[in-house]
C-alpha cells in the first residue's frame, strides 16, 4: 500500500511545487509537511487534505483515501449532514463487515456517479 506521505511528495514534485510554497498556501510549516511526506507524522484530516488537493489542483479522492487508510478510520463530515446523510452513514457502518465484494462494487458504482456529478 502506498503511503499518504510518499504519494503527496510524488504529486507535489510532479506539479513542481516546492515544500515552502505548499506550506505557505496551506498555512503550515514546511518541516511539518516534510515530516508527513517522510511518514514521520500521520496524514492530515480530511479538510486539510482537501486544501492540499486544491493547491495541487487535483481531485482529492485518492489523497483522502490514503489519508484515511493511514489514520485507520474513515471521517464523515456531519456539519452539513441531513438526517438522511446520517442514516446512510449509520447503515453503512452497520453492514460494513457483511457486504460482499459484489455489493461493495454496486455501492461504489452508485457513489462514483454522484462524485462525477460534483466535479
Amino acid at each position: 500500500m502506498e503511503s499518504f506521505g510518499k504519494y503527496l511528495r510524488k504529486l507535489r514534485q510532479e506539479k513542481r511545487i516546492s515544500l515552502r510554497a505548499l506550506a505557505k498556501q496551506i498555512d503550515w510549516e514546511p518541516a511539518y509537511i516534510s515530516d508527513i511526506e517522510r511518514d514521520r507524522r500521520s496524514a492530515p484530516l480530511r479538510n486539510m487534505v482537501i486544501k492540499i488537493a486544491n493547491v495541487l489542483e487535483i481531485d482529492p479522492s485518492r489523497l483522502i483515501e490514503l489519508s484515511q487508510q493511514n489514520r485507520g478510520k474513515l471521517e464523515i463530515e456531519l456539519e452539513k449532514a441531513t438526517p438522511s446523510h446520517i442514516r446512510l452513514a449509520t447503515l453503512l457502518a452497520l453492514v460494513w463487515d457483511d457486504l460482499s465484494d459484489q455489493e461493495i462494487g454496486e455501492v461504489i458504482a452508485i457513489l462514483s456517479k454522484c462524485a462525477k456529478k460534483q466535479r
